[in-house]
């Protein structure tokens, strides 16, 4: 066997992650990319604001992740000026993103958040720890 046909054959034998697989499911670098993307939150968001801060914008951005969330509350956000971080949805993310700031355009945000699959990322890490092994085992 030449050394394509080896690393087919290793591909096909071993519990290694698909394309297809890794397309329908969250996985955490994808997650972590979003981090320092801006958003526009209009002050009604927050149950506890005044009266008089409803109807203001605030400017946030996306400064930190949490993928063990139960309510699915993953991205942390902090206000400009604020120093809070206050804990969203990936649905709201989708609803206040700031579209006209120079770096929207380099963030992949698909119109739903694929599901978390904590099990799907500790494959995916260990695929990548063998592919970087030439004999195929696992690296710790």
């Amino acid at each position: 066997m030449n050394r394509c046909e080896c690393e087919l054959e290793w591909f096909a034998t071993t519990d290694v992650v698909s394309l297809d697989e890794s397309r329908t499911k969250i996985s955490i670098p994808w997650i972590q990319t979003l981090i320092g993307l801006h958003l526009i939150v209009p002050g009604h968001w927050w149950n506890d604001c005044e009266e008089e801060d409803k109807s203001k914008l605030w400017r946030c951005e996306i400064d930190s992740i949490n993928d063990t969330d139960k309510e699915e509350k993953y991205f942390g956000i902090k206000c400009h000026g604020d120093g809070v971080r206050y804990w969203i949805k990936y649905e709201t993310i989708k609803m206040y993103v700031d579209t006209d700031h120079v770096d929207y355009p380099k963030y992949d945000l698909p119109e739903k958040q694929p599901s978390i699959d904590q099990e799907l990322n500790a494959r995916c890490e260990q695929t990548l720890r063998r592919l970087k092994d030439p004999n195929g085992e696992i690296l710790d």
